[in-house]
């Protein structure tokens, strides 16, 4: 499908490709397409005619990965579309994907970070049931479990609360709330509150509060004092706090 576009566009750079090395110009084309894509009709159409058992793999592969975690709206995402355009680069050039994984330290992160994802496909991967031939290495099992985060995040974000308590004028205090939530990404949920709303809450452990006078009742949660205008130190300090959340 796209030998001759692509020897147009190397030619474009004044580049003619010889036979030998057309193969790995479209290794690098297909290495560069991105995940969550829409792929156009006439590519979806090859897809299913001529990776049909690939695709149906896949689709079985969400499902039983959405009950195993217990996320059964995994489907709903694009996994599916991303498993399979993985493996899909991976069937078309086993060798040179090998070659050309990725960094170590991202190699790591999987298995650190989401361990229990990561020896479920590992498991899968032993049972023959994402790909037939699909070998066991960290660069197939750490991609593959990068998706699958990505799409858990997707349906079932991870947040905490973030208690505000503040004392001040109105106005400020709005103008304030909205900057905060800004400043603390989607992941942490900013809640106006009264410390005598908060003592009768049932908070979790990982929550934090951010509040602008002392508060002398004594929680597990932490606390974080800020100014009527907070400083950059103040703000910091939260941040670093809740980076756990993030990358």
């Amino acid at each position: 499908m796209y030998r001759e576009e692509l020897n147009a566009l190397y030619a474009m750079e004044g580049i003619i490709l010889k036979r030998e090395e057309e193969f790995f110009s479209f290794f690098c084309y297909l290495e560069s397409w991105n995940y969550n894509n829409h792929w156009p009709e006439k590519l979806s159409l090859m897809f299913h005619e001529n990776y049909y058992d690939m695709n149906e793999r896949c689709t079985r592969a969400v499902y039983r990965i959405g009950e195993a975690i217990e996320q059964p709206k995994l489907f709903t995402t694009n996994l599916n579309e991303n498993l399979f355009l993985f493996f899909l680069k991976y069937h078309e050039s086993k060798q040179l994907s090998d070659i050309f994984s990725e960094s170590q330290d991202i190699l790591d992160i999987g298995y650190h970070r989401f361990l229990s994802i990561y020896t479920y496909v590992f498991e899968e991967i032993e049972k023959s049931d994402l790909l037939e031939n699909l070998p066991r290495s960290n660069y197939i099992v750490n991609t593959a479990t990068l998706l699958i985060q990505e799409a858990i995040m997707k349906v079932n974000p991870p947040k905490i609360n973030a208690y505000f308590i503040f004392q001040g004028e109105p106005a400020w205090k709005s103008f304030l709330l909205k900057e905060l939530t800004d400043l603390l990404g989607t992941r942490v949920q900013l809640i106006d509150a009264s410390l005598s709303q908060l003592q009768e809450s049932k908070l979790e452990k990982k929550d934090i509060i951010i509040s602008n006078y002392p508060i002398e009742v004594s929680f597990s949660q932490e606390i974080f004092y800020i100014s009527l205008i907070p400083s950059a130190k103040e703000l910091q300090m939260i941040k670093e706090n809740i980076n756990q959340m993030y990358f």
